[in-house]
């Protein structure tokens, strides 16, 4: 059916992707006010990704703007869904998504309609973002 019979494997090596880049980032100078250990950092970004943002450090004390910024990012890629960023950042760049690509999607959000798994990803996006907002205007 498929050419590529491994395409399921996208999402899992999508998800320790974005969990060592972002323990990486984390590991950087400009991102750490005092000194983190590599394995504090692995354990924070995965636990921002998953979305249930244990650490094992004082993220204001430790991290700087930048740092907490990329925790942020993390946080954000996690809860709405690795493949749901990836379609958005496609949708900006106006690039087309792939058959494969299109039926992982469909999966991840429970749409069975693969001609309109675009317009679902974006007003997904669009929905997050404005009750993000909301919510950040209630707080402020």
């Amino acid at each position: 059916m498929f050419k590529n019979k491994r395409i399921y494997l996208i999402p899992a090596i999508g998800f320790l992707m974005i969990i060592l880049i972002s323990s990486l980032l984390l590991s950087l100078l400009i991102s750490q006010k005092n000194s983190i250990s590599f394995f504090d950092t692995l354990f924070a970004a995965t636990s921002a990704f998953s979305g249930t943002g244990f650490s094992t450090f004082n993220i204001l004390e430790n991290l700087t703007l930048f740092g907490q910024m990329m925790l942020l990012l993390t946080v954000q890629i996690g809860t709405l869904g690795f493949m749901i960023f990836f379609a958005f950042i496609l949708s900006v760049r106006h690039k087309k998504i792939k058959l494969s690509n299109t039926l992982i999607l469909s999966n991840e959000i429970n749409f069975n309609n693969y001609t309109k798994v675009s317009d679902r990803t974006s007003k997904i996006i669009k929905y997050t973002f404005v009750i993000e907002f909301l919510g950040a205007m209630l707080l402020a």
